[in-house]
C-alpha cells in the first residue's frame, strides 16, 4: 500500500485528494481485520474518533467547484481494513456562509468523482437522519448519504464503488466520515462502530 504524504502545501481540486483515494482502493491488496483504535488529533481540536486500522493523515488546500473554485483547508484522514476504505475528512470554514455550503460542496464533488466521463453517472441519496456525534454544532444538511458510482482506473474500466458518508459539523468546521466498498450498504453492521465512535469533547 503506497503511503500518502502527511503535508502538501500547493493548492489542488477535490478530485485530487479523491483521486489519491481512489488509487489507494485501486491498488489495495490483502487488508487486515478491523482494529479498533481511538484517536485524538492535534489537527483537529476537541476530536474524539474510532478508526479500525491506524489512519494515514492528508492535509492540503483544495478547490471546490461549486464553491467558485474557492480553495478550502481539508485534512483527511484514512486508512484500508477488511476490505474497506474507512475515511474522515475535515474542511474548516471561514464563513457562515461558506459552513453551511461546504457539506453539499463535498459531496457532490465526491459524486463527480465517482462518474467518470464513460461511465454511469453516480447516484446519490439521503438515506438517514444522524444520531452521533455527541457535541456536534446543528448543520440543515447533516445526514447519512449513499453513493453508488465508479471510481477510474490505471489501465482497465472504471471499478464499481459505493460509499457511506455521515456528514456534520463542530463550530465552522464542517465533517465527512466516510467507507468505500464496491458493495457496501447503510445498514452494514461494520459500519456501526464507526458512526458511533466519532464524538467532540466540549
Amino acid at each position: 500500500m503506497p503511503r500518502l504524504p502527511s503535508r502538501v502545501a500547493r493548492p489542488t481540486s477535490l478530485c485530487g485528494l479523491m483521486g489519491a483515494l481512489g488509487l489507494l482502493l485501486t491498488l489495495g491488496g490483502c487488508s487486515p481485520a478491523l482494529d479498533w483504535r481511538t484517536l485524538n488529533p492535534t489537527e483537529a481540536p476537541g476530536l474524539s474518533m474510532a478508526f479500525p486500522c491506524k489512519p494515514d493523515m492528508l492535509s492540503r488546500p483544495q478547490a471546490l467547484a461549486s464553491l467558485g473554485q474557492r480553495a478550502v483547508q481539508l485534512t483527511q484522514w484514512q486508512c484500508e481494513a477488511d476490505g474497506i476504505r474507512w475515511s474522515l475528512m475535515r474542511a474548516q470554514a471561514d464563513t457562515p456562509e461558506m459552513r453551511l455550503q461546504l457539506l453539499k460542496a463535498l459531496r457532490e464533488g465526491l459524486g463527480r468523482n465517482m462518474s467518470p466521463p464513460e461511465g454511469q453517472e453516480a447516484r446519490l441519496k439521503r438515506v438517514a437522519d444522524l444520531k452521533h456525534p455527541a457535541g456536534r454544532t446543528p448543520h440543515p444538511d447533516e445526514g447519512q448519504y449513499l453513493i453508488e458510482g465508479q471510481l477510474p482506473r490505471i489501465d482497465a474500466p472504471p471499478a464499481p464503488m459505493h460509499a457511506v458518508l455521515w456528514q456534520f459539523s463542530k463550530g465552522m468546521d464542517v465533517y465527512q466520515l466516510g467507507a468505500w466498498h464496491p458493495t457496501l450498504r447503510p445498514d452494514d453492521p461494520r459500519l456501526a462502530p464507526f458512526a458511533e465512535g466519532v464524538n467532540f469533547r466540549d
